[in-house]
């Protein structure tokens, strides 16, 4: 994906998102590729150390999450809510964005 695609996709200015992605790229997080076709542009990949980061990112959030859900909740609270999640999913998938 390039720069142009992700900022268009998360729909923020490209201007705004450059400084981000120097600042990833400089830690080591994000890879910048020579376009295939169109030398003006470059592909962002994440690194493997990126990629690692991104997981772990994730599952620390899903398991503060899960831990929330489990004390503070009921099993038929936890039900609905995952219920619901797929309604969203399906949202999503009508709207065309990866879920």
């Amino acid at each position: 994906m390039t720069p142009t695609e992700l900022a268009a996709r998360e729909k923020v200015k490209l201007q705004s998102l450059t400084r981000l992605l120097a600042e990833l790229e400089a830690q080591g997080l994000l890879a910048r590729e020579p376009h295939a076709s169109d030398a003006r542009q470059s592909v962002l990949s994440l690194t493997r150390v990126g990629l690692a980061q991104l997981k772990a990112v994730a599952r620390s959030r899903e398991s503060s999450l899960a831990t929330a859900m489990a004390q503070h909740l009921s099993a038929e609270e936890i039900a609905t809510l995952q219920a619901a999640c797929a309604l969203m999913d399906r949202v999503a998938a009508a709207l065309g964005e990866d879920v």
